[in-house]
């Protein structure tokens, strides 16, 4: 496992610098270098870049320990590992776009039969009444 504390000691120590000479030379404090040495702060992603600026070095190899190796051969293969990935994730992504609709359409019609039976409940209830009404009106009440 990497340590970007490490790599920072690493850095310092290759370039001849005690903790406050680096200290200055990056604008922290030499607690807060120490800290980051030391792994008991993490580095914030915006202060890799100006870590890595300020000592020469590439993010990566502050990130890393060591400077990554880029060749042309090296980004193609990254460039069709990445394009076969996004094609995957695209493929996924529509085959899921596409479950959920049939999903939505199954539910839809769920909820267009649940209207029709409220609905066909609903003359039922209306013919009851009307029965009722009209049975009503035609037997006189008891006495």
């Amino acid at each position: 496992m990497y340590s970007i504390g490490k790599n920072l000691v690493k850095i310092r120590e290759n370039l001849n610098l005690t903790q406050d000479q680096m200290a200055d030379r990056v604008g922290v404090s030499r607690h807060t270098l120490s800290n980051l040495e030391n792994d008991h702060t993490q580095i914030i992603n915006r202060h890799v870049l100006h870590f890595a600026e300020i000592n020469e070095v590439s993010p990566e190899e502050l990130i890393l320990g060591y400077k990554p190796e880029v060749t042309h051969q090296t980004l193609e293969q990254a460039r069709a590992q990445y394009g076969m990935e996004r094609d995957a994730l695209a493929a996924e992504y529509e085959d899921k776009i596409s479950a959920l609709n049939a999903l939505v359409d199954d539910l839809r019609h769920q909820l267009d039969a649940k209207d029709q039976q409220i609905a066909d409940l609903r003359d039922h209830i209306k013919t009851k009444d009307q029965i009722i009404t009209h049975l009503r009106s035609i037997i006189p009440p008891e006495e």
